[in-house]
């Protein structure tokens, strides 16, 4: 189990109230070990805005600056870096596994248009975490619903990126396949023409990366 204890840090306001003083209540989260990447809303920059709905993988992936501490005695650092540092020459991710022992963590980021925040969990059993290829990569698949037989979708990368893309129908037979390489941040709207008469009822859009990390997404067909 990890526990997140969120702070702001100061003159906000969030899903918990402020007292007189205009600081913010603690708040304790309680996730398993799978989820505890699931989301980081909640905590809080100088001015009081919320960094809600990313996952802590993405944070990660997009951060300009980042800095990960263990309270042991002192503040022990673990990792530390800055946009570029886990990058190859040709811009593709080599993130390392982060190894976390039990014990009490401190986390700092810095994104890009975003306040300095922080969280301070606690890990009370070991386990390992890396970012995965997936988390540089985001799409949005429109229309949805759709009528045509061609596929459109926004892509937004943070990393240079090996894509297979394939589309599935309802029943998981596989319709179309094609590979594709896209570079570090790249943010645009793509056309896949399948050639094919697609099938009504919902699809399934599967984009998979070289280290075997993946992404699904569904759209409707009419």
């Amino acid at each position: 189990k990890i526990m997140w204890k969120k702070w702001g840090m100061s003159g906000g306001k969030s899903s918990g109230e402020s007292d007189s003083s205009g600081n913010l209540d603690d708040e304790i989260l309680f996730v398993d070990e799978d989820t505890w990447v699931e989301r980081v809303e909640g905590v809080f920059g100088g001015d009081g805005s919320a960094e809600g709905g990313a996952t802590f993988t993405d944070i990660l992936a997009s951060s300009e600056l980042f800095s990960l501490a263990r309270y042991r005695n002192g503040m022990e650092e673990v990792m530390s870096g800055h946009k570029g540092t886990f990058f190859d020459s040709d811009d593709t991710p080599v993130f390392p596994t982060i190894n976390f022992e039990e014990g009490l963590y401190r986390l700092m980021i810095k994104r890009e248009n975003m306040p300095l925040f922080y969280v301070v969990f606690e890990v009370r059993e070991p386990f390992s975490a890396s970012v995965e290829m997936k988390d540089y990569f985001d799409a949005l698949m429109f229309p949805n619903p759709h009528t045509d037989n061609f596929i459109n979708a926004t892509i937004n990368t943070t990393a240079a990126l090996r894509v297979n893309y394939e589309l599935f129908d309802p029943m998981g037979h596989l319709l179309f396949s094609t590979e594709f390489e896209i570079p570090k941040d790249h943010s645009g709207n793509h056309q896949v023409d399948t050639e094919i008469q697609l099938p009504n009822g919902f699809l399934y859009h599967k984009f998979s990366f070289t280290d075997g990390s993946f992404k699904t997404y569904t759209t409707l067909k009419q």
